[in-house]
């Protein structure tokens, strides 16, 4: 089974208890592509987690399963 890069670490790593489980998300239009950031809290986490900036649609899903719930803003 595939995971994505954050689903992955989180199941390694479950020692801390997720005490907020709401992600905020922003999309952008970046030169014709639309990108997805997190503004939550959970941003500089996330970004350590991937190694990037923006996250995908199979790391937003991966999250859902993972009992996040996700806001758009």
């Amino acid at each position: 089974m595939n995971y994505s890069t954050i689903e992955g670490c989180i199941r390694q790593s479950t020692n801390n208890p997720i005490v907020n489980n709401t992600i905020q998300l922003q999309t952008k239009n970046v030169y014709g592509n639309t990108l997805t950031y997190v503004v939550s809290n959970h941003s500089q986490a996330i970004q350590h987690l991937t190694k990037k900036k923006t996250i995908d649609s199979v790391d937003i899903q991966a999250l859902r399963d993972l009992g996040f719930r996700i806001v758009h803003n």
